[in-house]
């Protein structure tokens, strides 16, 4: 039987993917395909670096789906649902930094507060918007969702 708190079990309750990123070849390794379980990723990040010389550093991730992709099994009232949740987080980055620059905290990193479009090609760096379901941005456009994650 299958200890569901270990972190494999979760993964594959889950149908976590994993793919292998390797820095020297500029990012994910497609031909090398998806893995369910986290030591075999590490495996065949293991086998890419053995076969340079310098070897490389391939490090195994988790797939992260296209956002598209991730919207598709969800109800309207799951992404209304995920819409206002997405306008709290930033809102509570906003206050958080509002609050950080009332006490004289000015060394933060402006990214730590900041909500940037996760949209592929997008590059606005802030969400502007209250009780919208997109940015009021012209070049951007896209939910407070893709901004919060």
């Amino acid at each position: 039987m299958t200890n569901v708190e270990e972190p494999q079990a979760r993964a594959q309750q889950a149908r976590i993917q994993y793919e292998v990123w390797c820095p020297q070849d500029g990012g994910v390794l497609d031909d090398l395909g998806a893995y369910y379980n986290p030591q075999d990723v590490h495996s065949a990040a293991a086998r890419h670096n053995a076969d340079f010389t310098p070897p490389h550093n391939a490090v195994g991730v988790v797939y992260v789906p296209p956002w598209d992709e991730l919207l598709k099994p969800l109800t309207g009232d799951q992404v209304e649902t995920l819409q206002k949740a997405s306008l709290l987080v930033i809102g509570a980055r906003e206050e958080a930094a509002t609050l950080l620059a009332r006490a004289g905290a000015a060394d933060f990193s402006d990214d730590f507060f900041r909500s940037p479009c996760r949209s592929p090609r997008c590059v606005c760096p802030q969400y502007q918007g209250r009780d919208e379901t997109t940015c009021e941005r012209g070049s951007c456009r896209h939910s407070a969702a893709q901004h919060a994650t």
